[in-house]
């Protein structure tokens, strides 16, 4: 719909609000709209519908439309981030893998876990205009990662690429508004990055500096100037004028607080998710009120709406992850290991400026999402690709540095590939159900076929 209204020249989508919603007092109260019609989850602002996630995706709407001339729909533009977003992880693992000399396992586990996996087969099971912004943030991440590598992983800075990878980063916040505190992040690493490659020398960086800001600058003008003429403010996205239901808090100070951050903490990463003994077998349920642990008290205006389920879980290849580095400063507190090692291309700058910059997007992403007043497991698709890369670097550093014992070697390449495995059949598993059970409601009869065949 909002590429249609780009197709027209407008910003507000082609509909006109219910005239009834238009006189209610305060008609983002949710009791008020009871009984109307109107389009949910959309921001009202002076008779008109907006959307308050990124215009990205609407714009690759109308290019899609010019160059086919066939209308872009949410189900494919999802299908297609989603498949770009696996592409570009793999082709960054196998780059990686390859100047840094890791065992061809590390890499196949890593891309495994890249293509199939929840949350991205999650977003696939519902591919609406949330599952949009979304993937497409993600999207423009991954590729971003990807280019931003190939532009500093030589001697000499390659600008093009850099160009290419800030303009990704530039429009993963466009696509996704709540990236763009790891864009800024992301781009002070960027910049210190030229700073140090050119020897701590300003004149010398300013070329670099700007290849990096002028993209970002042009992205950033794009999107306050689409704020003003829609709510006469550049740095309001409409978030707070949405026709929401209890995750929209009387007072919008509190959408953001800390005092969420340890249930969604515990709902993100440590909570289970469910096992039965028949298919699927595997199940993300519906969070209840009974499902809390005493020792969490949640806040006032917490919402969790949602399935969802710890990421460490549904995505075992991080469980595993987090094995290696529970016994890697085990092995530090005892003194077996040291992080000061004279390892071939283990301990260059730009591996470890690279590793960093991936961990810093988690964390500032992380802290995102833990302070946001409700839970999805969509939204760990946020995390998910940069978090299967990030730990297939750490896997495969681990092995060559501090796995000296050939047998640990091999036992941890065996715990690694049946983590991968997990991944993968979670990934299918859980699948099958979904946010919303779309298989079975969609394709009744192959699924009481598979539930027949495991059955027997």
């Amino acid at each position: 719909m909002l590429t249609q209204s780009f197709q027209k020249g407008q910003t507000y989508l082609p509909v006109e609000p219910n005239p009834a919603l238009l006189k209610l007092e305060n008609p983002y109260d949710l009791q008020q709209r009871k009984g109307l019609d109107y389009l949910w989850d959309t921001s009202l602002y002076k008779g008109k519908y907006y959307l308050y996630w990124g215009p990205v995706p609407a714009v690759l709407g109308v290019l899609v439309h010019i160059i086919t001339a066939r209308p872009v729909t949410d189900a494919g533009l999802v299908f297609s981030f989603v498949l770009g977003t696996a592409f570009f992880s793999i082709l960054l693992l196998r780059k990686l893998c390859q100047d840094l000399q890791f065992p061809g396992w590390i890499f196949w586990g890593g891309a495994l876990a890249s293509v199939i996996n929840i949350p991205l087969i999650w977003l696939l099971t519902h591919p609406t205009y949330y599952e949009v912004s979304i993937s497409g943030g993600q999207f423009f991440i991954v590729t971003g990662f990807f280019l931003l590598y190939f532009a500093f992983r030589s001697p000499s800075l390659h600008k093009g690429y850099l160009v290419l990878a800030v303009l990704a980063f530039g429009l993963a916040g466009g696509t996704r508004i709540n990236l763009l505190p790891s864009v800024v992040f992301l781009t002070a690493m960027i910049l210190w990055r030229i700073y140090i490659v050119h020897h701590r020398r300003f004149s010398a960086s300013i070329p670099a500096f700007v290849a990096t800001v002028i993209p970002l600058a042009i992205i950033a003008i794009s999107l306050a100037w689409y704020n003003y003429i829609r709510f006469d403010s550049i740095f309001e996205f409409g978030h707070r004028y949405q026709l929401s239901g209890l995750s929209l808090t009387e007072d919008y100070r509190d959408q953001v607080s800390l005092d969420y951050m340890v249930p969604n903490l515990y709902t993100y990463v440590f909570r289970l998710p469910a096992l039965q003994g028949k298919f699927p077998f595997i199940t993300i349920p519906w969070i209840r009120e009974n499902m809390w642990p005493f020792f969490i008290r949640l806040p006032k205006n917490y919402y969790y709406p949602e399935p969802a389920a710890g990421i460490l879980f549904v995505i075992p290849l991080l469980g595993c992850t987090a094995l290696l580095l529970i016994r890697l400063f085990w092995l530090l507190i005892n003194g077996d290991v040291s992080l000061v090692r004279k390892q071939k291309n283990m301990t260059s700058s730009t591996f470890l400026w690279f590793g960093l910059s991936a961990l810093g997007y988690i964390c500032v992403q992380m802290l995102v999402l833990l302070a946001f007043v409700s839970s999805s497991l969509r939204y760990l698709f946020d995390l998910s690709p940069a978090l299967i890369v990030l730990s297939t670097m750490f896997a495969g550093y681990h092995v060559q540095s501090f796995e000296i014992k050939p047998y640990l070697a091999r036992a941890i390449s065996y715990l690694w590939i049946l983590a991968s495995g997990l991944t993968v059949i979670t990934g299918f598993l859980i699948g099958f159900t979904g946010s919303q059970n779309n298989f079975l409601n969609k394709n009744p009869q192959l699924y009481h076929q598979l539930l027949g065949w495991f059955s027997r």
